[in-house]
């Protein structure tokens, strides 16, 4: 009798330990998920305060990092090149690194037109036969083409492709560095049109080129793409690629915008390209009212502006994605000699003053430097700009 009670006695108190034990788990995996839920919910506050901080917040001022001083840059250029800029003008070329001048070339050039791709710069002036190109180290060849150049646009391996112009005639030439002519493409301006605009492939692989035709009196442009890999040698013309349906809309600028996107922007239709397949393909057709006055445009956005009406001094801003989704319109009554993009948002700038607009409308930045303004150039910190003046070049960080 005593056994039995004490058995039972014991199985009671296991029991009760079970039940003891299983509370404490059933307690602590309740404590685990409240604390999980209190840290995802602190990680949301904090992604949504930087999400807030990064879309509304205003910078109001700016310190200097570096800050390099320079001859006159009156009648100057300046493009990214490097680790820095490059400045060039009529009478010579030089590649700052921020702490001093790495190298400096003379020459004698009217009209300077200058491409940048990767790690190399070409330089030629307009209506002349030779093109110059560069790396950081400096000069590194010299290219000499059949006709006067109009425009030109160097790969990031150094080859350079130069559209000409003769008297009933345009060419398309490419060379590599060493001066050896990879391509040349013949175009007769009574067949094809007048050439407005080229724009050579990162990898020099494809050429895109917007034609000008008037036929009775009325233009017709297109927009043709070329293949100059071994798959293009089996297509007529090397043509991979052409489209026609613009009517009278002019189209004076093309660009590959990176590997897998092309754009064409016209009188009023903004064109977005797959390039990344073998035969270009139409993404998306984007029809603009207004005719648009300038543009600017990375591997991620394409922006433009023009007159909200005719005479008025107002403007409109609007950035589209690669998609063709448009991520901003916005509208200024100040007028701005350049605009780029920064990010997401807009870089405007004059002679003397400075806006960033946020693709949701916000004033990120507006200052009135005292100095006059040269150029205002982008770093990869999105904080970080280069700003040249007339005589200095200054890194400077926005704050």
């Amino acid at each position: 009798m005593i056994r039995r009670k004490y058995k039972n006695l014991k199985v009671i108190n296991h029991n009760r330990r079970v039940s003891e034990r299983s509370e404490k788990l059933r307690s602590l995996r309740n404590n685990r998920k409240m604390l999980m839920s209190v840290c995802l919910v602190f990680v949301l506050v904090i992604l949504l305060a930087l999400f807030l901080y990064n879309r509304y917040h205003k910078y109001n001022k700016y310190s200097v990092i570096s800050s390099v001083k320079m001859k006159s840059t009156e009648n100057s250029q300046f493009v990214p090149f490097g680790d820095f800029v490059v400045k060039y003008s009529n009478d010579g070329i030089s590649y700052i690194n921020g702490e001093e001048v790495c190298w400096d070339v003379a020459y004698e050039m009217k009209a300077p037109i200058v491409d940048v791709c990767g790690d190399y710069l070409a330089i030629a002036d307009k209506n002349t036969n030779d093109i110059i190109v560069f790396n950081e180290d400096g000069k590194c060849g010299t290219i000499t083409v059949s006709y006067p150049i109009v425009q030109l646009e160097i790969a990031s391996q150094g080859v350079v492709a130069a559209l000409q112009e003769e008297q009933n005639a345009n060419y398309i030439e490419a060379y590599d560095l060493e001066g050896n002519q990879l391509i040349s493409h013949k175009t007769l301006i009574d067949e094809n049109g007048y050439p407005l605009n080229f724009s050579l492939s990162e990898d020099g692989l494809q050429m895109m080129v917007s034609y000008l035709a008037v036929n009775n009196g009325v233009f017709k442009n297109k927009v043709v793409f070329y293949d100059f890999s071994e798959d293009g040698k089996n297509k007529e013309n090397m043509i991979s690629a052409q489209f026609d349906d613009y009517g009278e809309n002019v189209v004076p600028r093309v660009s590959f915008v990176s590997g897998s996107k092309a754009v064409a922007i016209g009188e009023h239709v903004i064109s977005i390209f797959d390039v990344d397949g073998s035969t270009p393909s139409l993404n998306e057709n984007i029809e603009i009212k207004h005719q648009i006055d300038k543009v600017f445009m990375n591997e991620d956005y394409v922006g433009i502006t023009y007159a909200e009406e005719k005479g008025s001094t107002q403007s409109k801003i609007e950035v589209y994605s690669m998609s063709g989704k448009q991520v901003m319109s916005t509208s200024t009554k100040q007028s701005f000699q350049k605009i780029g993009l920064v990010d997401d948002n807009v870089l405007l700038y004059d002679d003397l003053t400075c806006k960033i607009i946020s693709f949701y409308g916000v004033e990120k930045f507006g200052y009135t430097f005292k100095g006059e303004i040269s150029s205002m150039i982008p770093l990869k910190q999105s904080q970080e700009f280069l700003l040249i003046t007339n005589s200095e070049i200054q890194k400077i960080q926005i704050k």
